[in-house]
């Protein structure tokens, strides 16, 4: 009975972890991808989320397969754990990353700004030019 009170309070702590780690990822994402960037970037983060999700688990199904000790097996996953951590710590602060998709969307907008005044200034010129 204490086994199955231990595993159901872990299984929520669990799910209410997880819920909240897919919200949290999506905003943190959102959050540090510069405007008129967002189709391709989310499309990268997409990817690279999903393209080596199937690692761990294959992973675990085969040395469970293989006859290895399931608690073996549960070790393993502290692999990609450790290498998730290791990632982490190379990145640098969350402020930096806003700060440069900030500094991201007033360098686009001056280049789209440059771009409108170089796009009108033929069709004034044109204007100008035409015979009365």
């Amino acid at each position: 009975k204490e086994s199955r009170a231990l595993f159901y309070m872990f299984a929520s702590f669990w799910g209410v972890c997880g819920g909240w780690k897919y919200t949290i990822e999506r905003y943190l994402a959102i959050t540090i991808i510069p405007k008129n960037k967002d189709a391709e970037l989310m499309g990268a983060y997409l990817f690279f989320g999903q393209i080596l999700s199937w690692l761990p688990p294959l992973v675990f199904t085969a040395l469970n397969e293989a006859g290895i000790s399931i608690r073996i097996s549960m070790l393993s996953l502290l692999i990609f754990w450790f290498i998730a951590v290791i990632c982490l710590q190379v990145m640098g602060p969350y402020e930096n990353a806003l700060r440069q998709a900030n500094e991201a969307v007033e360098d686009s907008s001056l280049v789209d700004n440059n771009t409108a005044e170089a796009v009108e200034e033929p069709k004034s010129k044109q204007s100008s030019e035409a015979p009365s």
